[in-house]
């Protein structure tokens, strides 16, 4: 019985659903998962890259109901490493590091 609830509160604490927010240092300050895209561009400058995929327009001319766009921005290299940013409708909603 001990063993399981250690186990419950380790998975609690480290597993997923974490609530704590991915951040990135920048030149003027830290940004953090939840800031817009003009926050991030204030601290951060412009990005080495920028894709952004916009939602495909229905044959109508309208846009289909939920579609958002997305837009991946690439900070770096720094120390050997790129920032990839993920936005959705110009939120940031994840930041990953990965060495190419």
């Amino acid at each position: 019985m001990k063993f399981a609830s250690l186990t419950f509160l380790m998975c609690a604490l480290f597993g997923a659903g974490h609530v704590y927010a991915e951040t990135m240092r920048c030149n003027d300050g830290i940004i953090a998962t939840g800031a817009s895209s003009f926050e991030v561009l204030t601290k951060c400058g412009e990005p080495v890259d920028k894709e952004i995929v916009n939602p495909t327009v229905q044959p109508d001319g309208n846009l289909p109901r939920g579609a958002v766009t997305v837009e991946t921005w690439v900070y770096g290299p720094n120390n050997g490493a790129h920032n990839f940013l993920r936005f959705i409708d110009g939120r940031l909603v994840k930041i990953e590091t990965r060495r190419l």
